[in-house]
């Protein structure tokens, strides 16, 4: 009786069902299914063998913690920091205001901008906050940025808003 060829012997095992290369990717992919959900993740690999192996691990992965940890993500991910958290209350703040509530687009650039500031400057609580952290870090900027960019990114004394201590953003 003839030996059956290595692709006929996998075949038998299952080991390269739900491999699949996705149009356009140039990765193999790894699809399965779970209580009619369907799941697909990138193996990040353009070897066989090692999508193979891939495979491998995401289903044991799967057998031990469930097809849940694969779900599509959705939204933004938590904040790691204290300031991150206010970065994000305050935007929700501003986008649900009655006056002049920020757009989502504004919102957007804007979080992407403080959040930067907050990184570059080292400051992951309200206490690393100083009253002239963001006109060091403008000025940091001023040497890759124009002086219109700045102007929209640093707002003026006249715009300035004093805070009761009893909210962190408004009345």
């Amino acid at each position: 009786m003839p030996k059956p060829c290595y692709a006929e012997e996998m075949a038998q095992f299952k080991v390269t069902s739900g491999i699949y290369r996705m149009p356009g990717s140039k990765f193999f992919w790894y699809r399965w299914t779970e209580n009619g959900r369907r799941f697909a993740v990138s193996l990040k690999t353009e070897d066989e063998s090692t999508a193979i192996i891939e495979k491998l691990k995401i289903a044991k992965d799967v057998a031990r913690r469930g097809s849940s940890s694969y779900r599509k993500q959705t939204g933004e991910p938590e904040p790691q920091t204290q300031m991150g958290n206010v970065i994000k209350q305050y935007l929700e703040y501003a986008k649900n205001r009655d006056r002049k509530p920020m757009s989502p687009k504004t919102a957007k650039t804007v979080s992407y901008e403080l959040n930067r500031f907050a990184k570059e400057s080292g400051i992951e609580s309200l206490r690393d906050l100083q009253p002239d952290s963001m006109g060091l870090w403008l000025k940091s900027l001023k040497k890759s940025k124009s002086t219109e960019t700045l102007r929209k990114l640093l707002p003026g004394p006249e715009s300035v808003q004093t805070v009761p201590c009893g909210s962190a953003f408004g009345p």
